[in-house]
């Protein structure tokens, strides 16, 4: 445990935790004080700190992913599913190392540890930069996996991501990376179903024309219903009043041209 707490305070300094992640030894010795001492609470809280911490760094992600870290951090998080401390840090460690190196990376993590970051969503009382994190994790653990998107159906991860949505209209970070989720669900036709009938479109669309100046919004939503309408063109109805949000974008950010090719992509399928 001390081990682990010295560890976690030298990494909050960026020199220190360069220092760190230049000697691979250091991380022999982590995973051996982690082996050696399952399921205590002290080393698991300082041991998903520390990690977080040396996920900043541009280098660590290999190094981080090949030492079984990932699934350590899954299984910490389903003990430990009241601990919003624990849970944030695993949670910003995930999606850093997970959205970095995004190959095989659903692989790495477990069901439980998915359906705590779930259970986290669902709660309406949990603050608005524990719900981004967690949002931002289960994006990276769903991102290449089927199966993970699979678990979200069964799980209510969409009612609560529209309902974190709903909460949270003024949260412009948080709304992004929610949109982010749905995004990525919605290249599923079950999904796009299931979404459908939790009444997302309309949810998606209202967050979009509440927010006509936040092109990270308007960019995710329209990827979203792109997706959808591809998958059945009659939900393009529904989508419609998002045309005057992505119109308004598209003048303002006319000089980002991969933006407006996307935006317009969204409108193709709108109006067709």
């Amino acid at each position: 445990s001390a081990a682990c707490l010295i560890l976690q305070r030298l990494s909050v300094d960026v020199i220190c935790r360069t220092m760190i992640m230049a000697f691979p030894e250091i991380f022999d010795v982590l995973g051996s004080v982690i082996q050696a001492n399952p399921s205590k609470k002290t080393i698991e809280m300082h041991a998903c700190s520390l990690l977080r911490n040396l996920a900043l760094e541009e280098n660590g992600d290999s190094t981080l992913r090949s030492a079984s870290f990932v699934p350590f951090v899954m299984m910490a998080m389903a003990a430990h599913a009241n601990n919003e401390e624990l849970i944030e840090n695993a949670c910003f460690f995930l999606s850093t190392v997970g959205l970095k190196q995004p190959e095989g990376f659903g692989e790495l993590c477990t069901e439980d540890g998915i359906k705590c970051i779930i259970k986290t969503l669902q709660n309406i009382d949990t603050s608005a930069s524990l719900l981004e994190a967690c949002c931002f994790a289960l994006y990276a653990a769903i991102r290449g996996s089927d199966e993970h998107k699979k678990l979200c159906l069964s799980t209510g991860a969409i009612d609560a991501i529209i309902c974190l949505i709903l909460v949270h209209p003024h949260e412009t970070s948080l709304l992004e990376t929610a949109l982010t989720v749905l995004m990525s669900l919605s290249s599923q036709k079950k999904c796009v179903t299931a979404i459908v009938n939790s009444g997302g479109i309309g949810s998606v669309v209202a967050t979009m024309r509440s927010n006509p100046t936040c092109s990270g919004i308007i960019k995710r939503g329209s990827r979203f219903i792109t997706n959808v309408v591809e998958r059945d063109p009659t939900f393009a109805n529904e989508a419609v009043p998002a045309v005057v949000s992505i119109l308004s974008c598209i003048r303002e950010q006319v000089h980002d041209q991969i933006l407006v090719e996307e935006l317009c992509k969204s409108l193709h399928y709108l109006v067709l």
